[in-house]
Parts: structure tokens; sequence; C-alpha cells
């Protein structure tokens, strides 16, 4: 089951939502209005039946929420017929657990050099029987340790293969130490000394504002379906397969609200790319962006150099 909030939703989302027949339940009534007039396959649900489905031990849950799956206590009152929030509280209370189980949650990334630090990021989700099943590997820069506008991911076969013994392994820790089954996750670490230390575990920020898209560009996979489904990719034929480049995501991320007369300029945008493999709009007046570009490199510095750009200067 989906749970939609106003948080930006892919298309691939919502394809794979309506494709798997997944069933949703839109928070707002707004939302709930437009997947209805825009996205009529999908399969809607009123909030009884959203309750019910929540309140089954074994239900598969994902969020878009920015707030991530904690803000699911918010959607739902306490009704007569199922506890709700009791079964989510069961459900998703994981915070103080994974302290314990991860002392270094909260520290963030490293320096690596030329005024600019770096963590690793993995999208994820644990089985019907617990296990953990690594979707993608990103690395995350970003300028100093204030910076959390999330403007820049990116991916590689070299990144996937350097990473993923080391994340399996530190999930697989985590997996014995929590009961956690058919859920979502999103993990970020740092690497220090050879030695991998998680500085957060999110289970609702499973591909935010289209982080997981990545991994459709760069390796064909769609992590949405792999998660609703209970598939597991085979790295070693999708590495095999994979080419040198980077691939990586840019938010056109926005300071301040767009001032009365002022409008994006996409075409300008789009033309800062050497190679744009997509490129989504974004209404700068509901969303903190004017866009989500999608590109692919040989050369690290073309990626970086989104972190230092004003985008504020592509507003006319």
């Amino acid at each position: 089951m989906a749970l939609l909030t106003d948080a930006y939703t892919s298309p691939l989302l919502i394809n794979t939502l309506t494709k798997e027949e997944v069933p949703v339940y839109a928070k707002s009534n707004r939302l709930k209005i437009e997947l209805g007039r825009y996205c009529p396959n999908l399969i809607l649900l009123d909030e009884y039946e959203a309750a019910n489905i929540i309140a089954k031990p074994d239900s598969i849950l994902y969020t878009n929420s920015d707030e991530g799956l904690f803000a699911i206590r918010e959607l739902f009152s306490i009704s007569k017929e199922i506890d709700v929030y009791d079964s989510l509280n069961d459900k998703l209370g994981l915070g103080i657990l994974m302290s314990n189980a991860f002392p270094d949650l909260g520290q963030r990334g490293i320096e690596t050099g030329g005024g600019i630090n770096e963590e690793y990021v993995c999208d994820a989700y644990f089985d019907a029987n617990g296990e953990p099943v690594v979707l993608g590997i990103y690395a995350h820069p970003f300028l100093n340790e204030v910076d959390f506008r999330d403007i820049v991911y990116y991916t590689s076969q070299d990144i996937m293969r350097k990473m993923l013994p080391q994340i399996e392994k530190s999930l697989s820790k985590l997996a014995n130490q929590m009961d956690l089954k058919n859920l979502p996750l999103h993990a970020k670490f740092k690497l220090k000394e050879k030695h991998l230390n998680p500085t957060e575990v999110n289970p609702g920020s499973f591909g935010s504002f289209s982080i997981s898209d990545l991994l459709f560009f760069a390796f064909g996979i769609n992590p949405y379906k792999q998660y609703f489904i209970g598939l597991k990719p085979d790295w070693e034929e999708l590495l095999h397969l994979a080419g040198d480049d980077i691939f990586f995501r840019v938010l056109g991320r926005l300071r301040s609200a767009v001032q009365a007369g002022k409008k994006p300029d996409h075409e300008l945008f789009a033309d800062t790319f050497e190679n744009l493999v997509c490129y989504c709009k974004l209404d700068p007046e509901r969303y903190p962006a004017f866009s989500i570009a999608f590109g692919r490199t040989d050369d690290l510095e073309h990626v970086n150099k989104y972190l230092r750009m004003n985008f504020q200067d592509y507003l006319i």
C-alpha cells in the first residue's frame, strides 16, 4: 500500500503503482482529486480501507512523505474498530532501537577535499523474512555540515562494487537486532578509515525527490517495482552490463519563494548539462525547487559544479 502526500511523486512511481495495482491512500483532498482525474486506473482507498490494511502485521507500506513514515501516524485518527496509532507505533517505532543498534547515528560525512564533503546513501528494503535487499547506492556530496539541500546524488558501477558488500553487512546487522519486515529503507553512511558508519536510517525517505529513479537510468531497474513485488536485483549481472559513466540527479533547489512575475528558464538550465538523460519540471510555488534533472558524464567535476550553483539565476 502507498500512502501519498503532497511531496513530489515521480512519474515512474505512479506508473509502477498503476501497473502493479498497488492501492493508494491520498493524504490531502486536493491530491485525491488530482490522482482521480489524471490517474484514473489507480486504486484509491478511503480512510477506513487504508486503516484496515495498515493494521495488518504483514502489510507492505510505502510513503513519499518528506517527514518519513512517522508522519503516517497523523493521517488517521484512532477509531473504535481499529487502533491505528498503536499498530503503526509497533510497526514504525524505530528511532531509539536504531540508535542502540548503530551508536554512530547522527554523524554526517567526512571531508573529501576541495571543500566538498561526501556520504554514501542507499535505498533498500527488508523482505518478508527480514532480509535486507539493496536496490541502489549513491554518493551524496555536500558543501559543509549545514548543507542539507540534497542537491546532487550520483552513482556508477564503481560505487556499487565498492560499497555493496559493506552496506549489505551493515543492514544485516540492523536486521539481526530488529524485527523489520516488508519495509522500504533509506540509509546514509560515512566512510572513515575504511570503516562504514550509518548516520541516518529513515524508512520514509525511500526515493525522495526521485533519487531512486536514478537507478532506472543507471542500471535499468525499477526500484519501486522491485520493492512492491519482492524482487532482488542480480547486481553481478547488472554491473557486468553497466558502462563506466557517472549517472547523477540534480534538484534545482531555490533558497526563497519565487518573486511575482518570475518563472524558471528551463531551457537555459537544461543547457548546463553535457548529456541530459531526463528533465522534470516542477511548480516552484508548490515545491522548494523548479526542476529535477538526470544526467550522465565521465567527469566528476561536472557533477560537483551544481553544488555551488545559484539556482535563483535561472528565474527570469
